[in-house]
């Protein structure tokens, strides 16, 4: 009892409100104006946030509106139009949304071919996710004014209450429903929509009151409920959550870093693999100790010194009490101007006589007490010895896009990590991310060398993957480009436009246009083509080509237009500078009559160029 109205002191926290906070099981459920204009302004916003069967006729096509797709979407909507709860990551949703749309679509509009299926349930999909997010922000909006927290926070604490989206407004309309079936009708205290703002209140107070930002609450729900604190329910409010918390908040106010690091720490030594040992383990200690040092201005010996007792199998720090204690450990020797391993000793003496111990260290706090500053070393004033040298070579920059799942060509990375002394860090994962490929974490060998495979996506364009390894930064790798295989790019006829079937007035334009593709689907864009003709005739005038050199677009298609002001039969064909390759179109012929010729620039219809 003494510790906890010490540690109330400490933190500044009434011990009154504390105990109010974490001996409720259950928050006292009220029902006041705050409440009913949380509802009467959710019910005003609402209408224009829920799925309809229209939303879907108005981004698809006419045969949109043949089915019930609320119907057929039971399993992602309910009958309001809400989107229903989802327990997984957003990936996930996603392919289990996909799946029932295009059940959907197969069912609704009797569609069997897949081809024809996937691009309705893509626009369908967007049409779900646009309203999904529409409801969300209603939530937050409303929650934010209700709770006097940021909409961000808000969300989140409506998360930690064991609360949803969809759950909040579904409640509202059904509370709506019963006052127009009866006015008179007052909410209970067993009313399961006042009972989930009473605790939203509650936890709100709470996180205002600590400062809790959105990106603690969502790792705190995410793994730090059982990472930094041991706790199995993430949605329980206890004395052992508010302590948790309250640490975290005394380690922000320590330091001058932005939250985010301490956060990304705390992440990422949580995610570490299991039976972490050897170089691996000794590498992620060095990184863990630099971090923390930086985090609390520290010295890094000093912080080795504390997670080598504090965690003596692993030395790494993990949770929160561990970080209370490391920040104990540097209050006192700020304070006392002892280092870690003088207050440790002085810590572990045993009760009984031991000459030897106390002498040691009674001989390390003398020499403490006895200097005339505070021997205490901040991070700034040391230059951390480096860690890993890092290499990272591609051998080489370019690689054919995989657009349709034929391409085998890659780019290999060689990732090279050495110790200072230059021996190689084996064993040591590295982990990659990048936006238009994919890249497998893995393993140095004994030389300290990993080749990692980067195998591109199906969109062309430029990126710089980035690696790192177990508690260290992101790097850059190099940048490299995904672009098409211009040894086959081509002009397919499906993609050429066709030509005049009859003659063509002489002086009257004719459009011609061509794609440039790829062995494996991908375009061929912003790339320089020639377009040529070859007369059958001897006219002494040939055709106009204009413009008769260019560049293929963003849709990889080149589009010209082709006029004669004499008679003849013309063959133009278009050639391609990356792929040295053209393409014959049919004969186009021109009327032989040149005085009678059309005003300039008309050029023929779809309908009167067949």
């Amino acid at each position: 009892m003494h510790s906890c109205v010490a540690w109330c002191r400490e933190r500044e926290l009434p011990v009154q409100w504390v105990l109010q906070q974490v001996a409720l099981t259950e928050a006292v459920v009220v029902n006041t104006v705050k409440e009913q204009q949380l509802s009467e302004q959710i019910h005003n916003l609402l209408p224009t946030a829920q799925l309809t069967n229209a939303a879907f006729v108005m981004a698809g096509e006419s045969n949109f509106m043949r089915p019930d797709w609320l119907n057929l979407l039971a399993n992602l909507v309910d009958p309001e139009g809400l989107v229903l709860p989802f327990q997984g990551t957003e990936s996930e949703y996603l392919v289990t949304a996909r799946t029932h749309l295009d059940n959907a679509v197969r069912d609704g509009l009797n569609e069997s071919d897949e081809a024809v299926r996937a691009p309705i349930v893509e626009s369908m999909l967007a049409v779900l996710l646009q309203f999904r997010d529409a409801q969300v922000s209603v939530a937050k909006e409303c929650l934010a004014v209700y709770s006097q927290l940021d909409a961000e926070r808000a969300l989140q604490v409506l998360f930690w209450v064991k609360g949803t989206v969809y759950q909040l407004l579904r409640q509202v309309l059904e509370r709506r429903e019963q006052n127009l079936g009866d006015p008179a009708t007052k909410p209970q205290q067993s009313d399961p929509l006042l009972k989930l703002l009473a605790e939203v209140q509650r936890r709100s107070a709470l996180v205002a009151k600590l400062d809790l930002s959105a990106s603690v609450l969502e790792d705190y729900l995410y793994y730090g409920h059982l990472g930094w604190l041991g706790q199995a329910d993430k949605h329980v409010l206890t004395l052992k959550t508010l302590y948790g918390l309250t640490v975290l908040t005394k380690a922000f106010e320590s330091s001058e870093q932005p939250q985010s690091k301490l956060l990304d720490y705390l992440r990422q030594v949580n995610a570490l693999p299991p039976g972490l040992a050897g170089n691996a383990l000794d590498l992620a200690q060095q990184a863990a100790a630099v971090r923390l040092a930086a985090f609390f201005d520290w010295s890094v010996q000093e912080v080795r010194e504390c997670t080598s007792r504090i965690d003596p199998s692993q030395k790494l720090l993990k949770n929160l009490t561990q970080l209370d204690l490391l920040m104990r450990i540097r209050t006192l020797a700020r304070q006392t101007g002892m280092d870690a391993l003088t207050i440790f000793l002085l810590g572990d003496l045993p009760d009984g006589i031991d000459t030897a111990r106390y002498s040691a260290a009674a001989e390390r706090a003398l020499l403490s007490l006895s200097a005339k500053t505070a021997a205490v070393v901040s991070f700034a004033d040391e230059t951390p010895e480096q860690i890993v040298v890092v290499t990272c070579l591609a051998d080489k920059t370019k690689v054919v896009a995989n657009k349709n799942g034929k391409s085998t060509d890659v780019i290999v990375f060689t990732v090279t990590l050495k110790k200072p002394d230059g021996s190689a860090w084996s064993g040591i994962k590295v982990y990659w991310e990048s936006t238009l490929g994919t890249v497998e974490t893995g393993e140095t060998d004994i030389k300290g060398v990993l080749l990692a495979t980067y195998r591109p996506g199906p969109v062309m364009g430029s990126e710089t993957p980035l690696f790192r390894l177990d508690l260290f930064e992101f790097e850059h790798a190099s940048s490299i480009d995904l672009i098409a295989d211009y040894s086959s790019l081509s002009f397919p006829p499906a993609l050429r436009s066709r030509v005049p079937s009859g003659t063509v007035p002489a002086g009257q334009e004719v459009e011609l246009y061509a794609t440039l593709i790829d062995q494996f689907g991908n375009l061929g864009k912003n790339s320089l083509v020639d377009w040529l003709t070859e007369p059958n005739t001897s006219t002494l005038a040939g055709p106009v080509i204009r413009p008769a050199q260019g560049l293929t677009d963003q849709h990889g298609v080149t589009r010209v237009f082709i006029s004669s002001a004499t008679a003849g039969k013309f063959t133009f064909s278009v050639l391609s500078h990356a792929g040295e390759k053209n393409a014959d179109f049919p004969d186009v012929t021109f009327a032989g009559n040149p005085t009678d010729v059309r005003p300039a620039g008309r050029t023929l219809s779809v309908q009167e160029q067949r």
